[in-house]
């Protein structure tokens, strides 16, 4: 009699779990974490389709670990060569407008900006998570934040081509929108045509509640710098 497919390996009856069924590499106990973490961008840049598959809607902690590691890489990244360029521009430019200290202040807000890229990157991370959720509410994909979340979060692995000189700031933006769209696709059970309309939302949401929150922060600078006046 013939043994059954599901416990067969070769010709030894061992249990195989469905491919579905195997954790992604980053959150598997048994891996170390610089392997773990190299799987993982492997899977997610090269096969994102069976990637966010196998996803699941578990485990926040660890997809916020990955986010914010390759997110901080890739805005650093970017940095860099915002500095470089600017480097390159900034002292001729200052000589030609007599106004030498250009180039000083701009490598300063450069500094400033790479001890802050934690935190910059957290809060990409979270506001782009609730903008997609809020997106997937609305055009009824789902109401359950966790995948949302667990979606933008390992997107954020398409930061790392930001290392690319110059180009890979527009390259990984298009990257990460793309692994945004197989991940609700996947998670979410959505069309081709409804995961479009919540990627369309989720772009307008981003634009119209960064620039309220701009809004906000200048007017209220502006009302600071008032009181300050009349103080």
């Amino acid at each position: 009699m013939e043994p059954d497919e599901g416990l067969r390996v070769g010709a030894v009856g061992v249990p195989t779990a469905p491919e579905t069924a195997r954790p992604i590499p980053w959150e598997d106990p048994d891996l170390p974490r610089p392997a773990a973490l190299g799987r993982t961008l492997r899977e997610l840049l090269f096969t994102p389709q069976a990637f966010f598959q196998r996803l699941g809607p578990d485990d926040w902690a660890e997809a916020l670990a990955f986010g914010l590691i390759t997110g901080t890489a890739g805005f650093l990244a970017c940095l860099f060569w915002g500095a470089l360029f600017y480097a390159a521009v900034s002292r001729p430019l200052g000589q030609a407008w007599g106004v030498p200290q250009v180039y000083g202040l701009g490598i300063g807000i450069a500094i400033f900006l790479m001890l802050l890229s934690p935190v910059i990157a957290l809060g990409n991370q979270g506001f782009g998570a609730f903008c997609l959720w809020l997106a997937a509410a609305l055009t009824g994909a789902g109401r359950d934040f966790n995948p949302a979340w667990r979606i933008y979060s390992y997107a954020q692995g398409a930061m790392v081509a930001a290392f690319i000189p110059f180009l890979g700031l527009p390259l990984s933006g298009l990257w990460v929108l793309f692994l945004v769209y197989l991940g609700v696709q996947a998670a979410f059970q959505t069309s081709r045509w409804r995961t479009l309309g919540v990627l369309a939302l989720f772009l307008l949401l981003q634009g119209v509640l960064l620039t309220l929150l701009m809004g906000i922060l200048l007017a209220s600078l502006a009302l600071l710098g008032f009181l300050l006046f009349l103080g």
